[in-house]
């Protein structure tokens, strides 16, 4: 069973990618800068957690 956290994570990297594909698709301007810094921010978020974990996993 995948980690909660890790779920979640992954849901909300889903949710703001979603959210630029639709915006690309449906607008006719750039992305909002805190959109792309809010699904950098989750990916980052994503890869230190699963880095600990596989850390911990290690040990």
């Amino acid at each position: 069973m995948e980690n909660t956290i890790e779920a979640n994570l992954r849901a909300e990297i889903d949710f703001w990618r979603s959210l630029v594909n639709d915006w690309e698709n449906t607008r006719n301007e750039p992305v909002h800068s805190r959109i792309e810094e809010a699904l950098a921010l989750a990916e980052y978020k994503l890869q230190q957690y699963t880095s600990a974990n596989a850390k911990i996993k290690l040990h």
